[in-house]
């Protein structure tokens, strides 16, 4: 959508810069990051190793990885992190950690992440890299796996903190968005919490997906799994139906999703209510009564939980717009 010059902030005006063109990377990083954080959660709270190095990869490599080609300067990320004005860049910063080990703290305490969310993100996705790898190694080198089942063990002290790291990388970005009050789709108090269901259900869609027809799918697992369902489809619900009662632009971006009749309608009607709430709760409602779980029908219950949560997060980017300086015009 192309706004005329002479509509620009006159009428409800689409943000651009993360969802068109090279902002898309934006959106796959966010999902991603957030993806791979909730299958790390999932996955120590299950005690299942191998889904925790795969939620790590997928956090750091394909969400990591996407967001650094979608900045523009990607050899300056670091200063978000460090205050540093020195020579010798990066190399210079870190060298200065052992020579005067003080103001390095203290350029780390006068950086971006006392007013910016991105910086704050940055320092949660390095909390949870340098400790995932730690817990990662001792996970497969040692006997308590994930350690999860003995907290009082080294391995379980860095389960707790991995925990708490997932939690923050995955609802970063929801802080992130919802601090953008000029968005009234984004402004939304209820944006953190929509960040976090889907990243613990598209965690907990993908560790069970690594088990489907195994006989240790197990009940804990199905249990994850139904429960992030429900809250996620709650979650959906409860944040239309707000911004649907709010006056402007709020209401302009959902009368995009739900009947622009374009594009964004499919999306949201296919993508978003099908695959990412009707099937997924129908097959949650058939496994609360049945006795067995059918694998296919729980292989495309998984499959519409990642579309599902794609889509949304998309209708999200691409449906947000600035409320226009003119109120009174009509849109």
């Amino acid at each position: 959508m192309h706004v005329k010059p002479w509509e620009w902030m006159a009428k409800p005006t689409p943000q651009e810069e993360w969802i068109e063109g090279k902002g898309l990377l934006s959106w796959l990083s966010f999902f991603s990051v957030a993806l791979g954080a909730g299958m790390y959660f999932i996955a120590v709270i299950l005690n299942y190793p191998l889904a925790m190095l795969i939620g790590y990869l997928i956090c750091l490599v394909i969400g990591g990885g996407t967001k650094m080609v979608d900045l523009g300067k990607p050899t300056r990320a670091w200063r978000m992190m460090i205050n540093y004005d020195g020579d010798g860049g990066l190399m210079g910063a870190l060298l200065l950690l052992f020579k005067n080990p003080a103001k390095f703290i203290k350029m780390i305490m006068n950086s971006g992440w006392r007013t910016s969310w991105i910086s704050r993100g940055m320092f949660f996705i390095g909390l949870f890299t340098i400790f995932g790898l730690v817990h990662i190694i001792l996970t497969f080198v040692g006997v308590d796996a994930t350690g999860i089942g003995n907290l009082g063990s080294v391995t379980g002290v860095l389960a707790i903190i991995m925990i708490v790291a997932s939690i923050l990388v995955t609802v970063y970005a929801g802080l992130l968005i919802g601090y953008v009050r000029a968005i009234p789709l984004w402004g939304s108090a209820m944006m953190p919490l929509f960040f976090i269901a889907s990243g613990f259900l598209g965690g907990a869609a993908l560790a069970v997906a690594g088990r489907v027809g195994n006989i240790i799918t197990g009940p804990a697992a199905i249990q994850w799994l139904q429960i992030t369902v429900l809250v996620y489809a709650a979650v959906v619900i409860v944040f239309l139906w707000n911004t649907w009662n709010q006056s402007g632009a709020g209401r302009y971006s959902i009368r995009k999703m739900i009947n622009s009749g374009g594009p964004l309608t499919l999306i949201f009607y296919i993508g978003v209510v099908l695959m990412g709430i009707f099937i997924p709760v129908s097959t949650v409602i058939y496994t609360l009564t049945a006795a067995t779980t059918p694998t296919l029908m729980l292989a495309i219950a998984i499959a519409g939980v990642l579309v599902g949560d794609l889509s949304m997060r998309y209708l999200i980017m691409k449906c947000g717009v600035y409320t226009p300086l003119i109120p009174q015009s009509p849109y």
